[in-house]
């Protein structure tokens, strides 16, 4: 059997055969693929007899179909650019806002450590670390402070109270000294309960009063008779030493520094208010007399 005649325009259709599998059967040919002779020739045949029958198309319809595919193909081409086109820019949209989320994400976990930082300041300030403990999987220093800080009304209520009862004190103070001051001993219990009040008025603006005094002279009292006590129980001259510094330190601590008034002489005021005691080495302003 010869080979039918092939056209120019044929040629297109044994293309589409190919490119639909169409093959001899004799060889291994891949869809598209125009390496067999034999192939070649049965491509030829379909195409004789499909035009033998009238059912393929003549050159001019062909070619009609041809360029509308032609069309297509150009216009999915466009499409794909487009496509492309439109996808590097949402890309690049994309890329600037990852990048703004990393920054954001970096700006938030740097204010997180900042309020960790503050947060842990403010707990510590209100109870040390025995108190309130160490973050742990069991344990939050942030709640342990929170517990023990007093609410505002109730801090406010308590200075309201304080206030209150710092004027009876005062008074009570006042009017303990003045008793202590003029009873020759007025007894352990009066001078205890003087050195309470004495402890809880500190820092209250008050008229000046004989606690301070009377309790100095009751602290000079008990350092002399520990230097008796010294003399009478131990011999040498440690014991002398030690009796003549108690008894000097109750001379300072119930008159004042008796060396005060004799380091004063030809000072300067600025010297003597800048100046130590040569005596008792303690600053001039807090060596004088209570």
């Amino acid at each position: 059997m010869s080979n039918p005649p092939v056209q120019p325009i044929d040629d297109i259709a044994i293309q589409a055969l190919s490119d639909a599998g169409a093959i001899c059967g004799d060889c291994g040919s891949e869809p598209g693929d125009r390496v067999c002779p034999d192939c070649e020739r049965c491509r030829g045949w379909y195409v004789a007899a499909l035009r033998a029958a009238g059912w393929a198309p003549g050159n001019e319809e062909l070619t009609v179909e041809v360029n509308r595919l032609r069309a297509e193909l150009a216009q999915e081409r466009e499409n794909y650019q487009a496509y492309r086109i439109g996808t590097e820019g949402a890309k690049a949209i994309a890329v600037r806002h990852i990048t703004d989320l990393d920054r954001m994400l970096t700006d938030t976990i740097d204010d997180r450590d900042r309020a960790q930082e503050i947060a842990d300041k403010l707990a510590y300030a209100v109870a040390p670390e025995e108190v309130i403990g160490e973050h742990s999987s069991m344990n939050c220093p942030w709640t342990n402070a929170f517990e023990l800080i007093t609410p505002k009304a109730d801090v406010d209520k308590l200075r309201a109270r304080v206030a209150e009862l710092e004027g009876p004190a005062v008074e009570a103070r006042a009017a303990l000294a003045a008793l202590c001051y003029d009873l020759e001993d007025p007894g352990s219990n009066a001078l205890g309960a003087l050195h309470l009040i004495s402890r809880v008025t500190v820092g209250v603006e008050a008229p000046k009063d004989e606690a301070a005094q009377v309790l100095a002279s009751r602290e000079a009292q008990i350092m002399r008779r520990c230097g008796e006590f010294v003399r009478d129980t131990y011999d040498g001259e440690w014991a002398d030493d030690a009796a003549s510094t108690l008894e000097r330190d109750a001379d300072v601590r119930e008159r004042g520094c008796p060396g005060y008034e004799k380091a004063y002489r030809g000072e300067s005021e600025a010297e003597h208010r800048l100046a130590n005691c040569a005596n008792c080495g303690r600053p001039r302003a807090s060596c004088t007399a209570p």
